[in-house]
């Protein structure tokens, strides 16, 4: 069990809220505990998107995560980081900078049409376009996301 986890358990209290047992008051700054969850799953420090920065031991489902760059994502990452596909809907229509936690081909598409979008690669980082209120999967061309076993799309 990572430290992360080992922190979470001693002090979330069976109600959800954050503090050691037996305390009588409850920790005002415990919801930053949100923080270390979202920096687990989802980062985009000046506008570039890294899903499963870190690699987890535990399945993640996450819905409408803000970053930079005003997009909301929604994805579904499995134990030891991978990403079974991320749903990318762009609030402002600017380009998307993506730095996939996989090696090898990555593939975007509209949703729900599923039209491939054109992108550009530079060293570790793919870009696209985007356009204002567009949704957008990405996925491995080898393992699209609705061949997956599991996948709640939110």
């Amino acid at each position: 069990m990572d430290a992360f986890e080992q922190q979470l358990r001693a002090t979330t209290q069976d109600n959800g809220m954050m503090g050691y047992k037996g305390q009588w008051f409850v920790w005002i700054h415990g919801a930053g505990n949100s923080i270390w969850m979202n920096e687990n799953v989802l980062q985009s420090y000046e506008g570039t998107i890294r899903l499963a920065p870190v690699k987890l031991n535990v399945r993640a489902n996450f819905t409408s995560l803000r970053t930079v760059g005003t997009f909301l994502i929604n994805a579904e990452i499995h134990p030891g980081g991978k990403v079974t596909y991320a749903k990318i809907t762009s609030e402002a229509g600017s380009n998307c900078k993506l730095i996939p936690s996989w090696n090898g081909q990555v593939c975007i598409r509209e949703y729900p049409s599923k039209t491939q979008v054109q992108t550009r690669s530079t060293n570790s980082q793919i870009s696209f376009a985007t356009s204002k209120g567009k949704t957008y999967i990405v996925d491995r061309p080898t393992e699209p996301w609705e061949d997956q076993p599991l996948h709640l799309l939110y």
